[in-house]
């Protein structure tokens, strides 16, 4: 259970499990060879990486339940084991690249131009994305572009037009106990239907 602190004590939410969506395990970041047979620990491993990589840790950290697409110039990149779920899923291709010393990384990337019907087939999976864009013009980046992720999209937050059914409902649902009451409420975020109801 998770205790909701803007709501008056002993209130709580009951989390349920979400029927379909699907959990990416928070397995560690893979370990990276620092020479035959050696690993480092984290400092020396995040020392080995380009600046980029570093950025895209920094965010995954914040995001690692999410499938992470991050903006490239005129790609979505995705990384690590999101681009073995990405690739998998989109059936699109497994690449690698080199980043850092001795380091090639799995990669797996969409057009930015395609990028709702992709979101879409991943959502449609049971995955969550986190959307990264470019917060500045690359030209006056310094060392690396700045990003962060403007939006999370799941199965009941979606409110993009292109990703919604048009005669279906796309209901999000919350319970909170207190004591013996139990409150519920449903909304659909693309109509601003709102249903709530206590019971005892």
């Amino acid at each position: 259970m998770l205790r909701a602190t803007a709501w008056p004590e002993p209130l709580q939410f009951i989390v349920l499990p979400v029927p379909g969506l699907k959990p990416i395990a928070l397995r560690e970041i893979p370990p990276i060879a620092l020479g035959p047979g050696r690993l480092g620990d984290w400092q020396t491993v995040m020392a080995t990486l380009t600046p980029l990589l570093n950025q895209y840790h920094e965010i995954k950290s914040r995001y690692a339940d999410c499938i992470l697409l991050f903006r490239m110039g005129d790609f979505y990149e995705t990384f690590y084991q999101d681009a073995e779920i990405t690739s998998k899923v989109l059936g699109i291709a497994l690449t690698s690249r080199p980043h850092g010393k001795g380091e090639r990384v799995p990669l797996a990337g969409v057009p930015w131009k395609s990028v709702d019907s992709h979101i879409a087939k991943l959502v449609k999976s049971g995955y969550k994305v986190a959307l990264c864009e470019q917060l500045e013009d690359a030209k006056a980046a310094r060392v690396v572009v700045k990003r962060d992720v403007t939006e999370v999209i799941t199965p009941g937050t979606v409110t993009r037009a292109s990703l919604l059914e048009e005669r279906k409902n796309n209901y999000l649902g919350a319970i909170a106990s207190d004591g013996g009451l139990l409150g519920l409420a449903s909304c659909d975020l693309t109509t601003g239907d709102f249903l709530v109801t206590e019971l005892d």
